[in-house]
C-alpha cells in the first residue's frame, strides 16, 4: 500500500468511525449475531443469514472482502440516498470482524430472483410477473432519480423478499468497470451486460463506458427472464463463454416465450436494442408498465405516481430566509417574522440560488412528455427543449431551477446530454442554437468541464443578435461576473434590451435591479411596477415579490390583505412558496387573524414535501408547543431531517438542544459540532455560540484566540 493510498484509506476509516460515533450509522456488535449461515459467495464478498441476540430477528451480514474501504463507504453513502424505497434492500448499519467492516442489511427471505423464479415460476400469473417487472423498474428509477447508475444488474443481485423485488449491490459500478475483460466475473453475467461494453473486448481504441442506458439493457434481459422463468441463453449448469459474448455483440438476443403479451415483449426488445439511443429511459419503462397493468387513464396509475413523487427526495431551499441567521434572538417570532426590510433584500439576493424541488421534475415530465416523440430528429428535440426552457424561464423558475428542469427533460428523452452537446457544436446556425450551447457550457451538462468563458462568448453573440432569453442571461452574467468582470451598468443595459423585446423574466430581473439598486438608483416604485408587469404576465416568482411589496409597503401602499390574497392564490396552485408565505401570515396575523393551528398545518405540509426551512420551522413549533402540542422528540426529529441536508438554522437549533439538553441527552461535544457546521455556513448566532464554547471550554479545550476570532467575525 502506497503512502497516498494509506492516507486515503485512513480518511475513509475516520469518516466511518465518526459516523458510527455520532450515531448517523448504527453499530452492531459482531458477538451478538447468532445462527450464522452462508447464503452467498460472490466476487465481491460473502453474505450470511444471521439472527441477532438469539431472537427471531433475521438480518443479512455482508462481508465485502474484495472491496476497499473507499468502495465500502461509497456503497454506504449511495445506499443511504435510496434507503427510503420499498424495492431496495435496507441498510441497517455496520459491524466489525478482525478489523474488517461488515454491512448489516435487510434479509431477503426468497433469495435471488433467479432462484425465486426457478422455484415459483409455475405459480406465477401474468399479473404477478407484471408486478415483479414494475417493482424492478421502480427500483432502478429511484436510483436514476438520485443520479446513481447500477452497472451490475443481473438475476443474482435482484433479490426477492415476501414475493417483492428488492434491489441490492448497487454501489459497485466502479468495481464492475475496472474488472478485466477475461475476468470470470464478467463471464458469469454476460447476458446482462450492455453489448457496447462487451465490444471493448474487440475494440479497445474507444472504450465504451457503462451508463444509464446500460442499465436499461440489463432491465430488458431481466424482464425477459421474468417472463420465461429461465436463465438467459444457457442452462443452469453451463458456464457462459467467449462465444456467447461474440454472438451478443453480433446481435443475438433471447427468443420470446410463447404466449408472452406482445406489448410486454415489445418493451423488453426495445430495452435491449444494440443502439443505446434507441433504448427508452427508465421513466418511460415505468410509465409503459403502468399502462400495461392499469390502462392509460386508470386512477390507480395516478395514485402510484403520487406515492412515488412523495417518496422522491428533493433539495429545495425556500426564498424565505430564516431571520435567526441574521438576528441575535432565537425566539420563534424572530424565526417566523417577515416584517423587515432585510427580508426583501435577502429575497432578492437569494432567489437565484434555489435548489431543485420535486415540483420541477413533475412539471418537466408533464410538459416534455406531451410533446416528445421517440421518432423525432435531433433538431426537433432540441427545438422543443429550447421552447420549454424559454417557457419555464418566463413563467415558472429561476435560472438554477430551469437548469434542473432542462436536465430532467433530457433524461426523459432518447438522447444523452453529450449527444445534444456534440450536435450543437456542429450546428451553430441560428441564435437559439448558439444560446443553447452557451447554456450547456454554463450548466455543465456534459463531461466537459464547466466553461463560463465559452458560455459568456456564445450568449453574448446570441444577445447581440437580439435574442431575448440570451439578453436576460447576459445581464445576469454581468451582474454576477460569470465569464467576465462584474459590470452593473451593462447588467441593466442588457436587461432593458430584453424587456424591450417583451421578455417576461426580463421584467422580473429589471424589478430586482430597481429594488436593490443594481446599475441604477434604488427605486421601489419602479420595482413594484415591473414586478406587477411580470406577475400580470404569469411569472410566478414575480407574484411572490408582488405579495411582499404589498405586505411591506414597498413601492405601493401597504396592504396586508392584498398580500394574503396573493399568497392564497399561490397556495391554491400548490406552489411551495405559497404554503410557506401563507403559513407565516397565519402565524403572525398578516392579512388575516392569527391562527397557529393553520400555520402549523401549512408548515407541516411543506415539510412533508421535503422543504428544509419548513422542516426546521415545524421543529420550532413542536419545541415551543405552538399550533400543536409540545413534543420535543418530534422537534428533534424535524431538526435532524433538515440538518441532514445542511439547513443552516436547523444545525444551530440542534447545537442549542444538545448544549442545553432539550429533547436529547446533554452532549456539549455534539453541540460544538453542530455549531461548527452552522457557523461554517455563515450563521451569526452559531459563530457567537462557537466563540463562547471555545472561550469557556464547552465541548472543547479553552482556546481564547479562536474565541476572539469568532467573536469578531
Amino acid at each position: 500500500m502506497t503512502e497516498t493510498t494509506e492516507k486515503d484509506s485512513n480518511t475513509y476509516i475516520d469518516w466511518l468511525e465518526e459516523a458510527i460515533s455520532e450515531n448517523y450509522i448504527k453499530y452492531y456488535d459482531y458477538a451478538e449475531f447468532t445462527n450464522k449461515e452462508e447464503i452467498s459467495n460472490g466476487s465481491f464478498g460473502k453474505v450470511f443469514r444471521v439472527n441477532r441476540k438469539d431472537s427471531d430477528t433475521v438480518m443479512a451480514l455482508k462481508y465485502p472482502f474484495n472491496l476497499t474501504i473507499k468502495e465500502i463507504v461509497n456503497e454506504i453513502k449511495m445506499q443511504r440516498e435510496v434507503d427510503y424505497h420499498s424495492n431496495i434492500i435496507r441498510f441497517y448499519g455496520i459491524s466489525k470482524l478482525a478489523n474488517k467492516y461488515l454491512l448489516v442489511m435487510e434479509y431477503a427471505d426468497c433469495g435471488p430472483l433467479q432462484s425465486y423464479l426457478k422455484e415459483n415460476f409455475n405459480k406465477l400469473e401474468w399479473n404477478d410477473k407484471y408486478q415483479l417487472a414494475l417493482q424492478l423498474a421502480n427500483a432502478v428509477e429511484c436510483l436514476n432519480n438520485e443520479g446513481i447508475i447500477h452497472c451490475d444488474l443481473h438475476a443474482q443481485n435482484v433479490l426477492v423478499h415476501q414475493n417483492k423485488i428488492k434491489l441490492a449491490d448497487f454501489g459497485l459500478s466502479r468495481k464492475i468497470t475496472d474488472i478485466s475483460y477475461n475476468s470470470t466475473n464478467v463471464l458469469g453475467v454476460v447476458p446482462y451486460i450492455d453489448p457496447k461494453y462487451l465490444n471493448n473486448i474487440k475494440d479497445k481504441s474507444q472504450p465504451h463506458k457503462l451508463n444509464a442506458k446500460s442499465d436499461i439493457y440489463s432491465v430488458g434481459v431481466l424482464l425477459w427472464q421474468i417472463s420465461s422463468g429461465h436463465r438467459p441463453f444457457y442452462a443452469e449448469n453451463v458456464e457462459y463463454d467467449a462465444n456467447l459474448i461474440m454472438n451478443i455483440i453480433k446481435g443475438q438476443r433471447e427468443i420470446t416465450v410463447k404466449d408472452t403479451p406482445i406489448e410486454y415483449s415489445n418493451l423488453y426488445k426495445v430495452c435491449w436494442e444494440d443502439d443505446p439511443t434507441k433504448r427508452p429511459t427508465i421513466h418511460q419503462v415505468v410509465k409503459f408498465l403502468k399502462q400495461i397493468i392499469f390502462g392509460e387513464n386508470n386512477d390507480e396509475i395516478n395514485s402510484l405516481e403520487n406515492k412515488t413523487e412523495l417518496l422522491q427526495e428533493n433539495h429545495s431551499q425556500s426564498i424565505i430566509p430564516n431571520l435567526a441567521c441574521m438576528l441575535s434572538n432565537n425566539s420563534i417570532e424572530y424565526m417566523m417574522s417577515n416584517n423587515s426590510e432585510l427580508y426583501l433584500s435577502k429575497l432578492i439576493l437569494n432567489h437565484l440560488n434555489n435548489e431543485v424541488n420535486s415540483d420541477i421534475l413533475k412539471l418537466a415530465e408533464k410538459l416534455f412528455l406531451e410533446i416528445f416523440n421517440i421518432t423525432d430528429d435531433m433538431n426537433i428535440l432540441i427545438d422543443n427543449l429550447i421552447e420549454l426552457l424559454i417557457k419555464t424561464q418566463e413563467e415558472e423558475y429561476s435560472i438554477k431551477e430551469t437548469n434542473h428542469f432542462i436536465n430532467h427533460c433530457i433524461s426523459l428523452s432518447n438522447q444523452t446530454s453529450s449527444d445534444i452537446f456534440e450536435w450543437l457544436k456542429e450546428n451553430q446556425t441560428n441564435s437559439s442554437y448558439i444560446f443553447f450551447l452557451g447554456f450547456f457550457y454554463f450548466n455543465e451538462f456534459t463531461l466537459e468541464e464547466k466553461n463560463d468563458e465559452n458560455a459568456f462568448k456564445l450568449i453574448s453573440k446570441a444577445a447581440k443578435d437580439d435574442y431575448p432569453i440570451a439578453q436576460v442571461y447576459l445581464s445576469i452574467f454581468y451582474r454576477h461576473g460569470i465569464g467576465t468582470e462584474i459590470d452593473h451598468n451593462l447588467a441593466i443595459y442588457w436587461i432593458k434590451k430584453a424587456v424591450n423585446n417583451e421578455s417576461i423574466c426580463g421584467q422580473l430581473y429589471l424589478a430586482n435591479y430597481y429594488g436593490y439598486g443594481i446599475g441604477t438608483d434604488v427605486d421601489q416604485n419602479e420595482a413594484f411596477y415591473w414586478y406587477q408587469m411580470s406577475a400580470n404576465n404569469n411569472n410566478k416568482i414575480a407574484l411572490i415579490y408582488l405579495g411582499k411589496c404589498y405586505e411591506l409597503g414597498k413601492g405601493v401602499e401597504k396592504n396586508e390583505s392584498k398580500a394574503f390574497e396573493i399568497y392564497t392564490k399561490l397556495y391554491k396552485k400548490e406552489d411551495i412558496y405559497g404554503y410557506l408565505q401563507l403559513a407565516i401570515c397565519y402565524y403572525l396575523g398578516v392579512g388575516t387573524k392569527v391562527n397557529k393551528l393553520e400555520a402549523f398545518k401549512l408548515f407541516k405540509e411543506a415539510a412533508e414535501k421535503d422543504h428544509l426551512v419548513a422542516q426546521n420551522n415545524v421543529g420550532l413549533l413542536y419545541e415551543y408547543g405552538e399550533g400543536t402540542e409540545k413534543n420535543l422528540d418530534k422537534a428533534i426529529y424535524w431538526y435532524n431531517k433538515a440538518a441532514e441536508k445542511g439547513e443552516i438554522v436547523a444545525l444551530y437549533n440542534l447545537g442549542q438542544c444538545y448544549r442545553l439538553g432539550i429533547g436529547v441527552e446533554k452532549d456539549e461535544i455534539k453541540a460544538l459540532k453542530y455549531y461548527e457546521r452552522s457557523a461554517e455556513k455563515g450563521h451569526l448566532d452559531a459563530q457567537l455560540q462557537l466563540g463562547y464554547c471555545y472561550d469557556k471550554g464547552i465541548g472543547a479545550e479553552v482556546n481564547k484566540s479562536k474565541a476572539f476570532e469568532l467573536y469578531n467575525k
